[in-house]
């Protein structure tokens, strides 16, 4: 599962597990996008992979929960996943971003990775090759001035990698920490 499928870094990772034959689950609010990237893969005789669109900015822990029981279904379990969505306006100073556009990073650039995280969990432990992994950024450049709301999403997203990373390192859950 991969979380900003449509972007950059999410669709080569979506391209890359569909050219290994994996199944693949596409999650994005951006669904031109989404089907972008399904339509490479399929010209390209790639394995097919599952388009979920769902935005992180308003999704709620039931279809999060909702979203891994699907997954557990058509699927019967989950191997895998990848943190790459994020939501990045430029750079300008704090006092000049509203406070709706800074909940609205927070949310997609932490909030959303913790919840989806959790509630894949189970999956993740039961699989043999459960990896969950967490797209981060250079933290030095991130504490730089005019980051504003990225930058500390940034740096609480590295935070709550190295707590999940402490917290699982016995579970067998490969990335967190990698």
């Amino acid at each position: 599962m991969i979380t900003g499928a449509a972007g950059g870094l999410g669709s080569e990772l979506s391209i890359l597990c569909a050219s290994a034959a994996c199944n693949t689950v596409m999650l994005d609010a951006n669904i031109k996008g989404l089907e972008s990237v399904y339509d490479t893969i399929i010209e390209n005789g790639l394995t097919e992979p599952v388009l979920h669109p769902l935005d992180l900015a308003s999704a709620t822990p039931e279809q999060f929960d909702q979203l891994t029981e699907a997954v557990k279904t058509e699927f019967g379990g989950l191997d895998g996943l990848i943190h790459c969505a994020a939501r990045f306006d430029g750079l300008r100073p704090l006092d000049q971003i509203s406070p709706p556009e800074w909940l609205h990073q927070m949310q997609v650039n932490v909030n959303a990775g913790w919840l989806l995280s959790v509630s894949c969990l189970p999956l993740l432990r039961e699989s043999e090759a459960g990896a969950l992994y967490f797209i981060l950024e250079d933290m030095d450049r991130m504490s730089g001035a005019f980051w504003n709301a990225y930058g500390v999403s940034k740096h609480a997203l590295e935070a709550l990698t190295r707590q999940f990373a402490a917290e699982l390192s016995s579970s067998g859950i490969q990335g967190v920490g990698d």
